[in-house]
C-alpha cells in the first residue's frame, strides 16, 4: 500500500510511518519543515515532502504524484494554551488542514485515518470508563477543533463514501512527546523537577507504538463495521505512579510532585478498548512501566 503520513517531523508521525515502513508499505512523509526519520525507529528511509497542510493544491499534487492509496492525518496544534491565545490558527491547522487531505482523498477515492484525541470526551470527575458513543463534550479551543476535523472526516464516509476511521489516543507518552509532562527525559537530563500538586491526576496513558500499531490497523484491517476507535493504555494511572517510575529507571532523579490535581484538571475515567480490540485486533502491548523503559532505551542510545 502507498501511504502518505502528514507530520513526519512530529511526535507521532515518525513512529506511524516507521510502522508502516516496517509493515512492507510504502511511505511518503508530508511536513512544512521536513527532516529524516531517526535512525533509532530501525526503519528504512523514506521520502519526506515539503508542504504547508493548509495548501490544498499542493497536498493534491503530493497525492497525485506519488500514487498514494491512503493518508494517515497526523498534524495538529496540540497546545490548549496556544489554542486560547490564538483559536483562528489552531482551527485553519487542525480543521481546514484536515480538509485539505479530505478533498484530496475524495478525488482518488483514498483511504484515510485521522489522529483525533480522547481529550474530546471532557470532564467526568467519577472517572467513569468512556466509550466511543460517549457524548463529545470540549473544554478547549485544542480538543473542539479535534472534534470538528473528525466530525468531517466521518461525514465524508457518509456522504460520498470515502473510507475513513478516526483513532482517539489518551495521554500519548514516549521519545519527543511535546507535552513535558512525564518527567523522564527531563530527568535524565539532570533538570530538578519541582511542581507544588498534579500527583493524583488521573491518567489513561499511550505509549506512541501502541498508538502507531492502532493507526496501523484501522488503516489495514478491513471490513469494519465503526469508524472511531479508542487507542489508549486503557487503564487509569496516577501521576504521582509516572514520577516513581521515573526515578526507578534513573536513580539520581530529583521529581517532586505534591499532592492533588493540578488547575484546571482534565479529570475523566479510562478509554473503553472493546470496539479496537474486536474490529481491529487493537491490544496495548506497553505498560507505563514498559513504555518508560523502552523510551529510556531510546535516550540512552541518543546519549551513547
Amino acid at each position: 500500500m502507498r501511504v502518505i503520513v502528514t507530520g513526519t517531523s512530529g511526535f507521532i508521525g515518525p513512529f506511524v510511518a516507521a510502522r508502516f515502513v516496517q509493515g512492507g508499505h510504502n511511505v511518503t512523509g508530508l511536513d512544512l519543515r521536513p527532516r529524516p526519520l531517526d535512525p533509532r525507529h530501525e526503519a528504512p528511509p523514506i521520502q519526506i515532502v515539503e508542504a504547508d497542510i493548509l495548501d490544498r493544491q499542493r497536498v493534491r499534487e503530493i497525492v497525485d504524484e506519488v500514487g498514494a492509496e491512503g493518508i494517515v492525518h497526523a498534524v495538529a496544534l496540540i497546545s490548549q494554551v496556544d489554542g486560547a491565545s490564538d483559536p483562528l490558527r489552531t482551527f485553519q491547522v487542525n480543521v481546514e488542514g484536515t480538509m485539505s487531505v479530505l478533498e484530496a482523498a475524495r478525488q482518488r477515492g483514498l483511504r484515510v485515518v485521522y489522529i483525533s484525541t480522547a481529550t474530546l470526551y471532557g470532564i467526568h470527575p467519577d472517572l467513569h470508563p468512556l466509550g466511543e458513543d460517549a457524548r463529545p463534550e470540549p473544554v478547549g479551543i485544542y480538543d473542539t477543533t479535534k472534534l470538528m476535523a473528525e466530525t468531517m472526516a466521518i461525514t465524508y464516509h457518509k456522504v460520498y463514501g470515502l473510507d475513513t476511521a478516526v483513532v482517539r489516543p489518551g495521554y500519548v507518552f514516549g521519545p519527543n512527546s511535546s507535552t513535558g509532562g512525564y518527567f523522564l527525559d527531563r530527568a535524565l537530563a539532570g533538570e530538578a523537577i519541582d511542581e507544588p500538586v498534579g500527583a493524583d491526576l488521573p491518567m489513561d496513558l499511550t505509549y506512541v507504538r501502541d498508538l502507531a500499531e492502532g493507526v496501523y490497523r484501522a488503516m489495514t484491517v478491513r471490513p469494519i463495521t465503526h469508524r472511531i476507535f479508542n487507542v489508549t493504555g486503557g487503564a487509569l494511572r496516577r501521576r504521582h505512579e509516572v514520577a516513581e517510575v521515573v526515578r526507578q529507571l534513573v536513580p539520581e532523579a530529583r521529581i517532586t510532585v505534591g499532592p492533588g490535581l493540578p488547575p484546571r484538571a482534565h479529570l475523566r475515567g479510562p478509554c473503553i478498548l472493546t470496539r479496537a480490540r474486536l474490529e481491529l485486533g487493537y491490544e496495548p502491548r506497553y505498560t507505563l512501566e514498559t513504555g518508560m523503559a523502552d523510551w529510556l532505551r531510546w535516550l540512552q542510545t541518543a546519549c551513547g
